[in-house]
């Protein structure tokens, strides 16, 4: 990464926001200029400050797991766009998305960009309603109220991040799921084997039966010998980052082919 991010630096980011919307709009229209700065910027011959190389970055990151057509460029603009005027306006999970880009937290591999979807959903809860679009728009089937979410929310993220249906299907039950998974040639690592270190973006299943009967699904962010860190949703009624500890909780971690 060039330069070093400081929190709210917005003068920069400002330039970062404004080069990288008409950027977008130049690759949404085949403008060869646009391509051309585009691979620049990718390559760092053109540096517009820290912050806008954050937005590069996402942009690289969405962009590997997303079609080149110009409807799937049309999705990236408008996520970074919608990332760039929360971030301005000072709202703190857009403040942390770009945090973790410019300290590299999220890679730039194509699992990430579920990552960049759901972190922007932290704190989403039922209280409020704010959780109301993973039940309806999962791209599986409409929830009713009171139903458990946590699998229609990782199925919304998937739709905004721009997986296919194919290699990530969409899903409202957890055992639904796993076996729409694997049916998909997902990869399986299963936890009871200790053989495997979850990765980003990886589709942790638990069963707090310590069997097959699988209960509850997240996102992984990252891993050790001891922990899995996650985002989930429909835990404490809310999208939250959790903690959990590698122990028979844990049953599979599904790694998609996108």
């Amino acid at each position: 990464m060039n330069g070093t991010y400081t929190v709210g630096d917005y003068g920069i980011f400002d330039d970062a926001y404004n080069t990288t919307t008409k950027l977008c709009t130049e690759i949404e229209n085949a403008d060869t200029i646009g391509n051309d700065t585009k691979t620049q910027l990718s390559d760092g011959a053109i540096f517009m400050g820290p912050c806008a190389d954050s937005i590069v970055q996402a942009m690289g990151q969405l962009s590997t797991s997303l079609n080149t057509s110009n409807s799937d460029l049309g999705k990236i603009k408008n996520y970074l766009v919608e990332v760039a005027t929360a971030y301005k306006a000072g709202d703190t999970k857009a403040e942390k998305i770009v945090c973790e880009l410019s300290t590299g937290t999220i890679s730039s591999s194509s699992t990430g960009a579920i990552l960049l979807v759901a972190q922007g959903e932290l704190g989403n809860k039922e209280s409020n309603g704010t959780h109301h679009k993973y039940e309806v728009d999962n791209g599986a089937v409409v929830l009713g109220d009171e139903q458990p979410w946590c699998a229609a929310f990782v199925s919304w993220c998937a739709n905004q991040a721009g997986y296919d249906t194919t290699n990530f299907p969409r899903f409202v039950g957890c055992g639904t799921g796993f076996r729409q998974f694997k049916n998909a040639g997902a990869t399986i690592h299963y936890e009871a084997d200790g053989n495997y270190t979850p990765k980003e973006g990886d589709i942790i299943f638990f069963s707090w039966s310590g069997t097959s009967d699988l209960d509850h699904v997240g996102i992984v962010k990252s891993a050790d010998a001891n922990n899995v860190y996650t985002i989930e949703g429909n835990t404490s009624n809310m999208v939250a980052e959790k903690t959990r500890p590698r122990n028979s909780t844990i049953y599979a971690y599904v790694t998609p082919n996108v």
